[in-house]
Parts: structure tokens; sequence; C-alpha cells
């Protein structure tokens, strides 16, 4: 009954819109120039009409495909960035904390120690010299300090093995630049300069410093507000 209902609607308001488009001073026009084409002309116009409707019906579900495509193709491009963010975080996540670096004191301590290990004399150490730690690689605001240390007649085997030492002296000192040139007393030898830079970490154990008050927030507190002319005599 439901169907046989919408049917009987739908065939009555069909007509309805037809008869007044049919009453259009327009479709009037339209009619009688149609019918005064020949045959052919009115059949070829009849299935041009055909198929500029039938393209137009088909273009809402091609439109409905492309803005489809077009939406499965965002979801891609932003699933491989979710996925590549997710990716970078766990690797920052496993990335180990630097330590802080040690003073310049327990360092110079530490490179002595390391100097025998490499089976270095005495008198092939010049100098072990505090500097500023200054490196076209690191922002002089990231270095807290450096270190250089002028060899003096090392072969090949000895400068490997100091730069291997000075490389594992801590992960927050950094062998920033080396600088090798021939003795001039026996060139098979080696003068060797190399240059330890200390970086700035900063201690992300410590508590965050308290915020100071604003001075304009409570600033009227303990204030007695007066009216204008309260202190006069009446």
């Amino acid at each position: 009954m439901i169907l046989d209902d919408l049917k009987e609607q739908t065939i009555f308001y069909a007509t309805k819109i037809g008869d007044r488009i049919v009453d259009m001073p327009l479709y009037q026009q339209g009619k009688e120039r149609f019918d005064s084409f020949s045959y052919p002309v009115q059949k070829a116009v009849i299935v041009g009409a055909v198929f500029v409707l039938w393209l137009m019906v088909l273009m809402v579900p091609y439109s409905w495909y492309s803005q489809s495509q077009e939406n499965v193709a965002t979801f891609e491009d932003r699933r491989s960035i979710i996925r590549e963010l997710l990716k970078v975080s766990r690797e920052a996540a496993e990335v180990p904390a630097i330590p802080m670096a040690p003073p310049v004191e327990s360092m110079r301590a530490d490179l002595d120690a390391r100097m025998k290990s490499a089976n270095l004399l005495p008198e092939q150490v010049k100098a072990i010299e505090v500097g500023p730690g200054v490196s076209s690689l690191i922002p002089a605001d990231r270095a807290a300090g450096g270190l250089n240390i002028n060899l003096w007649k090392l072969n090949v085997r000895q400068v490997v093995d100091v730069g291997t030492q000075l490389s594992r002296l801590s992960a927050s000192v950094k062998l920033t630049a080396l600088e090798m040139t021939a003795n001039t007393e026996d060139a098979r030898y080696f003068d060797v300069k190399f240059h330890l830079t200390a970086l700035a970490v900063p201690d992300l154990s410590a508590p965050p410093m308290p915020m100071e008050d604003n001075p304009r927030r409570g600033g009227g507190r303990g204030k007695k507000l007066e009216a204008p002319g309260a202190g006069e005599e009446q």
C-alpha cells in the first residue's frame, strides 16, 4: 500500500511539473522551432539530448568516485606521515640521555692515564692546555670549554691509539679537530694536535625554577581605599 501511494504521488507531481513546463513560453518557442526541423534533424536533436542527459547522470557518480580517490590519497599521505612521526618518536625515546661533561680538571687527570695506556713517553706530551672549545661544528653557546693536546714525535699506530682513547673519554666530550704535521727532526714521525670540546649539556634532572610573582598581581593588598574627600573636614 505504501509503495502504491508513493507511486501515485510521484506520478501526480511529475505530471504537475510537466504541465507547468509545457505552459512555459520558452518551452512553446522551443517546441515550435523543433517542429520546424526535418525528421533527421529532429532525430539528431533527440539523440543529442539523450546523450547529454546520460552524461549528466553519469557525472554524479564519477564526481563521487574522483572525490573518494582524493580522500583515499590524502588518508594514505597522512597515515605515512603519522607512521614516520611514530618511528622518529620511538627512535628518540630509545636514544640514551647524554651525561653532563666532566670538569676540565678531571678530564685532564683522565687524559694522563689514557696517554700512559697509549704507551707514550712523558717527553712526547708537550702540552695539555685548557681552551674555549670553539669549533665550527658546535655553536659557541653549546660548548662548555675544551682541551688542546699537543703531542710530539708519534708514529701512525700511536696517533690511532691516542685518537681512539680521546674519542672514548666521555659521551659529552667530542674530538672536534686533529692536526698532523711531519716532525722536523724525523719525517717518519708526526707532531699531532688534538682538540677536544665539552658539550654544554643541560641538567634535566634539576627541578624547574619557580616563576616569580607578577608585581601587578596582589599589589593592592593591605591598602585601604578611601572615598574622595573622606579626610576633609565638613
